[in-house]
């Protein structure tokens, strides 16, 4: 280690004097009060930068106000600027909230791959040093994380198993919690990231599934393996884009659904030529990668496979051997995150002849990119930043390195999470949270109490529910919703949103009829204006009815999905084309009662009514005429293509006796053309699912998703539209999944 020590002293104080050249970003971005001053803006950067700008831009909209630029930078640690709150030509800064953009530029470049610099991951911190199993770097500019490095380590020679946060130059920042039980050997093992920011380990020794926000623990579960399988021992974790988890264990790669507490195992793949998989990882289309081989010490071996969010099995689409023995996995993103056509393929080898190879589907080769001198270790790791540099975790040296891939100059901006605001010219932005506040629980909304006047943003997440006749949008923050209103008076009578606008509104709190309002103080855009168009729709918060009525007034005006309703006997009639309705459904078990409200101002009227169980996605909104206002919360449908999920098929029930347990006979006759007959059975009452996919695992027919009363049923599969080949028919029925092979021939 001492050796070591003088090196990285030596490379620390060069830093000031050495070209940058990697890709650079800067990260950790604080705001913090400042003495005699607007604000202090303290970042990181994760390599050293040519030039630095750091821009305040009006949150309203319009050019930006001040630049500072720096150069001359320090590297490793923190960056502090301060901002007087005036403008580049000097005067005052006008009042109002204020955007702050970090432009990190490099003006030079390098020429081939190169190691920017390394870094003891523990330092003086924690005595003994970094055992890797994986590593992964945080890509995602609106998390906190951005930058930040995570990595897992786990080790019997340092008798130490444990998770690890990191700055963006390899610093050690904390260790995760373990609130789920310490680690053993092995565990923690591989890790991936999802685009929410939640990082999904697993830990081989115990079987277990471990997720976290930030470094807390959020969930931990473990999976046992189907019977006739060896036990479950994960390895590699990927998680598509529809949430469905895929394991490596072994010769197997599981797929898994976490909901409600409850873990499902909707799929176990594998392939005869592939006896063992190490690492997983998904690309922008959507395909899964794993490395693996012919045994647990064959794994040389990089293979594509086949991949959709609901396929019943994974294809082996292609496969390229590495030189050794391939451990970990990176896929570079590049800018379009739609699509993989820029997505970079890294694999790290180990052996004599390894290090990192970016792999060339289309030619099945790889390329050698650099060498670690310590090369040997089966657990050194890669991953890629949000510009392209690829990240070397090296547990045998005790190392984290970054390394640079050839560049010309290069910029990047990074924006703050939180904003800069200078007091005047107007009110100071508050949270949906604090705007529909509501602290002696009267049911009235403190500000509508006071009159208070309020600058609030969110995104729009509803038509207009009041067509052109005036305006009535709900928009949601990071907190809460509200409902903005604003009368026909004044011209135009309605103002026009398109979904997914992040408006900026100065207005005051009002309510009608329970439903809290923000009413825009007028129609122009000094006191309501898009700000950005475009914006990530909230995710809906997936409730029960009971959870729901229970806290009407804390989800109303956010989106959220009420699962599995029946329309209760007393409902009125599914609504005609544009009609207005307010229909009741109940729970699954009927022991709960919700309104399904349908507006004549969307487009879901007028539709054939679901008959089956229904799942509906919408808007939490509010009508009671009463003192206090509390109750009459309804749910609100905004579009019949996403906001409705229950369709009406042909299932036939069939007079035979009730079966003993569930069963998907095989399609009758088969092969067939076009047409066959799929029967199955459930012994009790429930949600039944029957879809088609092709060897791909694309789905190319729904032929049940009902609620069905237990027995025997059959439905009639039509092919007339499809070419000839092999299907799989996929029934999921409570929790569990049945799989049989169909042959069509024309």
């Amino acid at each position: 280690m001492g050796r070591r020590v003088v090196i990285i002293a030596a490379l620390l104080a060069s830093f000031l004097g050495y070209e940058a050249y990697a890709n650079v970003y800067a990260s950790n971005i604080r705001i913090a009060p400042a003495s005699g001053a607007v604000a202090k803006i303290t970042f990181a950067l994760n390599d050293s930068a040519s030039v630095v700008n750091v821009v305040f831009k009006p949150a309203a909209g319009g050019a930006a106000v001040r630049t500072i630029v720096l150069s001359d930078i320090p590297f490793p640690g923190d960056t502090s600027v301060v901002w007087d709150g005036k403008t580049d030509g000097g005067a005052a800064a006008p009042g109002g909230m204020y955007y702050v953009d970090i432009e990190a530029r490099q003006l030079g470049g390098v020429s081939t791959w190169t190691q920017a610099w390394e870094n003891e991951v523990y330092g003086d911190h924690i005595t003994t040093g970094l055992s890797c199993r994986d590593v992964e770097v945080n890509t995602i500019p609106t998390d906190r994380n951005f930058g930040f490095i995570d990595m897992t380590e786990s080790t019997n020679w340092y008798m130490y198993s444990r998770m690890l946060k990191a700055t963006a130059f390899g610093n050690f920042v904390t260790v995760y919690d373990t609130a789920a039980g310490p680690y053993t050997n092995t565990d923690p093992w591989y890790m991936t990231q999802t685009r929410d920011g939640k990082i999904y380990t697993t830990l081989a020794t115990k079987a277990q599934i471990r997720i976290y926000n930030d470094v807390q623990l959020v969930d931990s579960f473990t999976v046992e393996a189907p019977a006739g399988l060896p036990g479950f021992s994960p390895t590699g974790i990927a998680v598509a884009s529809n949430g469905t988890i895929y394991v490596g264990g072994d010769r197997y790669i599981y797929r898994l659904t976490r909901a409600g507490g409850v873990t499902t195992i909707v799929g176990v793949d594998s392939f005869p030529s592939i006896r063992y998989f190490r690492d997983l990882a998904f690309d922008d289309g959507g395909s899964l990668y794993a490395t693996g081989g012919v045994s647990a010490s064959g794994y040389k071996t990089v293979y594509k496979l086949g991949s959709s969010p609901a396929a019943p099995v994974l294809a082996l689409i292609d496969s390229v051997a590495a030189p050794d023995y391939a451990t970990h996995l990176a896929i570079f993103p590049g800018t379009d995150l739609q699509s993989n056509s820029d997505d970079i393929y890294y694999v790290r080898a180990r052996g004599t002849t390894g290090g990192v190879f970016q792999i060339n589907w289309t030619a099945h080769t790889l390329t050698q990119l650099f060498q670690p001198a310590t090369k040997t270790s089966p657990y050194h790791s890669i991953a890629t930043d949000i510009v392209g540099n690829v990240y070397y975790a090296n547990p045998s040296g005790e190392w984290v390195r970054m390394y640079a891939p050839p560049t010309g100059p290069n910029s990047y901006t990074t924006r703050a999470i939180d904003q800069v605001t200078i007091p005047g010219g107007g009110p100071t932005p508050v949270p949906i949270s604090e705007a529909r506040k509501d602290l002696n629980g009267d049911f009235v909304p403190d500000h509508k109490v006071l009159g208070d006047t309020l600058l609030v943003y969110g995104v729009i997440t509803t038509p207009n529910f009041n067509g052109t006749s005036s305006t009535s949008y709900y928009m949601q923050d990071a907190t809460a919703g509200v409902n903005l209103y604003k009368s026909a008076s004044g011209s135009p009578a309605a103002l026009s949103f398109d979904l997914g606008d992040s408006i900026m509104v100065i207005g005051k709190i009002d309510q009608y009829n329970g439903l809290t309002e923000l009413v825009p103080l007028a129609k122009d855009t000094t006191k309501i204006k898009v700000v950005k168009k475009g914006a990530t729709l909230p995710t809906p918060v997936k409730l029960s009815v009971a959870q729901y009525i229970a806290n009407g007034e804390q989800y109303e005006s956010m989106l959220i999905e009420l699962d599995s309703l029946r329309k209760a006997s007393t409902s009125p009639a599914w609504p005609g084309s544009g009609l207005d309705a307010n229909l009741v459904y109940t729970s699954f078990n009927k022991a709960d009662t919700v309104t399904i409200r349908f507006d004549k101002d969307t487009d879901v009227p007028g539709h054939a009514e679901p008959s089956t169980v229904v799942s509906f996605t919408g808007v939490a909104t509010q009508f009671i005429r009463a003192t206090p206002p509390a109750g009459g919360y309804q749910l609100t449908t905004r579009f019949w293509a996403t906001d409705v999920k229950g369709v009406t098929v042909g299932v036939q029930e069939l007079p035979k006796p009730v079966p003993e347990a569930y069963y998907l006979k095989g399609n009758y006759p088969n092969p067939f053309n076009p047409t066959t007959t799929v029967e199955f059975g459930v012994p009790r009452d429930g949600m039944v699912q029957i879809a088609v996919y092709n060897v791909l695992g694309q789905q190319v027919e729904q032929l049940a998703n009902e609620y069905l009363r237990a027995g025997a049923h059959r439905v009639v599969f039509d092919a007339r539209s499809l070419v000839t080949g092999t299907y799989f028919c996929v029934m999921k029925a409570d929790g569990r999944m049945f799989t049989q092979k169909m042959l069509l021939v024309k």
